[in-house]
């Protein structure tokens, strides 16, 4: 006996009805991202700087710049550097007193804008007090005189000339004992002697040197306390 047939649309209310199961929707495993995070870095990331980067700051301190260490190569001499093309603006003209040439060169920097290489200095005994007294003192006035016309020609980009007289100078007192003495004069020097000769130096400038078109600046430099630990400096109108 043959087992009844079966039914043609079984199989298709089974397919439609019951639809066959379709794999889930593939998703970002939750295991992916603690493999990645689980698998250790073949270089820690705090050795990088270490190994790859070094710190701005060593780098500062440890490798100087080349012109701090170059040396020649035949003499194996520490080489310096030039100021290649200079312009300097202004003449400077002050005393080689040692007490005050660290606060000179500060003053010309910070309060006149003037860093080295940007003027020229005529660092003399007596500074510029010996341009006060032509008739009595020919000789120091002849030198400060010739090298201001020759630097006149040299560099015509100084228009300025700064000069710079300090309390205690004991040459200038010194060259001012010698014109006095030359006019037979006794007369009592004062503390400010330097600063007050500075309206000579001025007068001496407009009878001698104004055809060298310089634009003038006198300043004088005194100490600021008793104990003669710091300096300051004041401009004189001569």
């Amino acid at each position: 006996m043959k087992p009844p047939p079966v039914p043609m649309h079984e199989p298709i209310h089974r397919s439609v009805s019951q639809p066959v199961p379709q794999p889930a929707p593939s998703a970002p495993t939750p295991a992916a991202a603690p493999v990645t995070a689980a698998a250790p870095s073949p270089l820690p990331s705090f050795a990088e700087p270490v190994i790859h980067s070094p710190a701005p700051s060593i780098s500062f301190h440890e490798a100087p710049s080349p012109a701090a260490t170059a040396h020649s190569a035949e003499s194996g001499k520490r080489l310096y550097a030039v100021i290649s093309d200079p312009k300097p603006g202004a003449i400077v003209i002050h005393c080689s007193d040692p007490r005050f040439q660290a606060a000179f060169e500060e003053f010309l920097e910070h309060e006149l804008g003037l860093a080295k290489g940007g003027y020229i200095p005529i660092v003399v005994g007596g500074g510029a007090g010996v341009l006060g007294h032509p008739e009595q003192l020919p000789k120091e006035f002849k030198f400060l005189k010739e090298r201001l016309e020759h630097y006149r020609e040299i560099f015509p980009t100084a228009r300025r000339i700064i000069l710079i007289n300090h309390e205690g100078c004991r040459y200038y007192q010194h060259l001012k004992s010698r014109a006095l003495a030359i006019i037979g004069s006794r007369l009592h020097m004062p503390l400010d002697l330097g600063r007050d000769d500075l309206s000579l130096v001025a007068e001496s400038f407009r009878h001698f040197l104004s055809h060298l078109g310089y634009h003038l600046e006198y300043y004088y430099a005194k100490f600021a306390d008793p104990e003669h630990t710091h300096i300051e400096i004041e401009k004189v109108a001569a």
